[in-house]
């Protein structure tokens, strides 16, 4: 796993945990979205690790399960570094129901 230097473990961890919950918000939404605009059945489809992460990052709402001092230091990080510590979150390259 890559170490953000900027970034204690726990921190990481706390992230990754955040990021996770809100997937577990918008995931269903995003999967049933998916499968309308496809025309397919919704445990048909399934969505690329990649957008998940892009759509816990772009949702606005990773922040608001983060500490005010969390919240400074992940803001400081680049666009490579929180997608670093938001595929912590996400093992699978494949999400669907």
């Amino acid at each position: 796993m890559k170490k953000i230097k900027t970034l204690t473990e726990t921190e990481q961890e706390a992230i990754a945990r955040a990021a996770s919950g809100v997937w577990d918000e918008v995931g269903y939404d995003c999967i049933q979205s998916t499968a309308e605009c496809m025309g397919k059945d919704i445990n048909k489809v399934s969505i690329p690790q990649s957008q998940v992460i892009e759509i816990v990052l772009d949702a606005g709402r990773l922040e608001e399960r983060l500490s005010p001092d969390l919240i400074q230091r992940w803001e400081a990080l680049t666009y490579e570094q929180k997608i670093a510590v938001a595929k912590r979150a996400f093992s699978y390259t494949r999400y669907g129901l």
